[in-house]
Parts: structure tokens; sequence; C-alpha cells
């Protein structure tokens, strides 16, 4: 099952190559969020922490590399609220990239396949991180 967003952020760029020069524009706004991540890569299970995240991209922080051809399972922990309990997402993904920043493995994935009620679990939340961090703003104009 093939996800089709159509939410375009022309403002936000993302470096190709890491050459300024190189620049295009994101597909999706990111949101910050430092979620506990599962990657499942064939029989090893690699642990991390989200950097941020977009309806269609997750960047995740890892203590080793990641790199892989093939399609990998990712699980991410979510957490919406303190009274909440803790929900998983689960999500068929594909690496795009993976670096070396500050001793840590920093690796972009782009969503393939989710569930349903998954995938309106995740944009539930990016739309309420986008909610508090618009209301921040109002505040402070």
């Amino acid at each position: 099952m093939d996800m089709n967003f159509d939410v375009v952020s022309d403002t936000e760029k993302a470096r190709v190559g890491g050459k300024p020069e190189k620049s295009v524009v994101r597909e999706f706004s990111r949101v910050r969020v430092s979620w506990r991540v599962a990657l499942y890569l064939g029989d090893r299970v690699v642990l991390g922490k989200t950097h941020d995240i977009s309806e269609g991209d997750v960047s995740i922080l890892f203590d080793q590399d990641v790199f892989s051809t093939s399609h990998v399972d990712l699980h991410l922990e979510v957490h919406r609220s303190a009274l909440r309990a803790k929900d998983v997402i689960a999500m068929r993904c594909r690496v795009v990239y993976t670096v070396l920043t500050n001793g840590r493995h920093r690796a972009g994935f782009r969503i393939m396949q989710m569930h349903d009620n998954h995938r309106t679990l995740y944009r539930s939340v990016i739309d309420e991180k986008r909610k508090v961090l618009s209301d921040r703003t109002d505040d402070r104009v």
C-alpha cells in the first residue's frame, strides 16, 4: 500500500551531496521529535532516536551505520502526552541517506508503506506538533 501525500513546503531546503549549490525543495516540512526507534535489518534490530519527522520521511540517529539497499521496517514509539500510554507506529521504509554527524550516524528514511490507522496516528502527532509551534509563534507577535 503506497502512501500519496500532496502537501508541499516550498520554503525548506535539503542539501544534495552536501553541496549548498545543489539544494532542492523539501517535499514536506519537518517537526522535531525524540522518540525511541527499532530498525529491523534482516535478523538485526538496531535501536535509535528520531531526529525529526514529516509526512513522508523520518530522520533517525543511531550509534552505528544502518545503510541498506533493501526496504526496512521501522517501529517508532510515539509519546503523545504524559497521561496517554505510548503507541507504536510500524512502517516500511527505504533508506535515503546515512551520514556521520557529531559522532552519531544519522539516517534518512522515505516512508513507503504504513497501515491506515498508524498513518492516521502519525499525521495527528505531526499536526499537534505543528499547532504547538504555530501557537508559540503567534504568542510572540
